[in-house]
């Protein structure tokens, strides 16, 4: 009876270290695959923040562009008034000096 004991308390011990052992070796892989998780948060941060930067350079290349177009877009509007009044101040000089014309009777 007494050996019979023992070996149940053997077993029960051996079964305990067991899933110790098992225990420590998820344990470990665990932290391997924390270790890689980690790593590739830090190389995703790292793309994000390039990403951010190129975001950042082609919004200032697109306001440089839209700012040179705005420019642009009023110096023709300016020109065209321009034009538009002298075109409109000649026509009233033509109007003005110009012979009427013979009006039939």
């Amino acid at each position: 009876m007494f050996l019979t004991q023992i070996i149940v308390i053997l077993s029960l011990l051996f079964h305990s270290a067991q899933r110790d052992a098992f225990d420590l070796d998820i344990a470990c892989s665990l932290q391997v695959e924390i270790a890689k998780l980690e790593r590739l948060l830090q190389l995703k941060t790292l793309e994000c923040a390039k990403v951010r930067k190129m975001a950042r350079n082609i919004l200032m290349q697109r306001t440089d562009i839209e700012t040179h177009f705005l420019d642009a877009l009023d110096s023709v509007r300016e020109d065209f008034s321009i034009a538009r009044y002298a075109s409109v101040n000649m026509l009233l000089l033509l109007r003005l000096h110009s012979p009427k014309p013979f009006q039939n009777y």
